[in-house]
């Protein structure tokens, strides 16, 4: 399996286990601790760094130790494997890019897609669609990040969460996830309401 089988393989997963436990699985996993956002395929790499280190790791433990200890730590692979693994009945899903789920979305949120998008266009900033996300990107650094639910749009954005600005403004500090370090001000659209506070926080993200 190559760098981008894996990365679409880990983004259905992250999906599907999102929507089941109602919440972003980003940041959940083990491998997220190796996470460099800002590459191209951020989940396959950090994957690959936590299964490297485990491995490694175990070299270490192997070598030092004694002839007759014949347990064998947990390889974090394993570990891994275990949280990302879908079961025999996900195998036999069709990897989806963004593009496709977003196909398979309801009439509801294609158009709350349609007017998100539309806002940060016109608040300056450039669309930048990959085969697993929607970006938002303001002088090359990603400053709108597009998730799809089934009944609401999460956007990740690059703003300050604890700012006095946003107080009276529903929102979410993801800052302590690391997928999400960068655009930690989590807002949820869903409503007339939430669109109008899209408006009028958007051109904040030019900086």
């Amino acid at each position: 399996m190559n760098i981008t089988e894996l990365q679409s393989k880990l983004d259905v997963q992250k999906w599907l286990e999102s929507e089941t436990k109602g919440r972003d699985m980003c940041g959940a996993y083990d491998f997220c601790a190796y996470c460099e956002n800002e590459e191209e395929f951020p989940c396959a790499n950090a994957y690959e760094r936590c299964r490297s280190k485990a491995v490694e790791q175990t070299a270490v433990q192997r070598a030092d130790a004694k002839p007759e200890v014949v347990e064998q730590p947990l390889d974090c692979d394993e570990e891994v494997a275990a949280d990302v693994a879908p079961d025999p009945v996900k195998k036999k899903r069709v990897t989806l890019t963004f593009e496709q789920r977003l196909a398979q979305s309801s009439d509801d949120i294609k158009d709350l897609h349609r007017l998100v998008c539309s806002i940060l266009t016109d608040a300056g900033l450039k669309s930048s669609m990959t085969r697993s996300s929607h970006n938002f990107t303001c002088r090359r650094k990603v400053a709108v990040k597009i998730r799809l639910c089934k009944r609401y749009i999460r956007l990740h954005m690059a703003l300050d969460p604890s700012a006095k600005r946003y107080a009276k403004i529903p929102h979410k500090d993801d800052s302590d996830k690391k997928t999400h370090v960068k655009t930690p001000f989590a807002f949820k659209v869903s409503s007339p309401l939430s669109v109008r506070r899209l408006q009028r926080i958007a051109p904040d993200l030019l900086g």
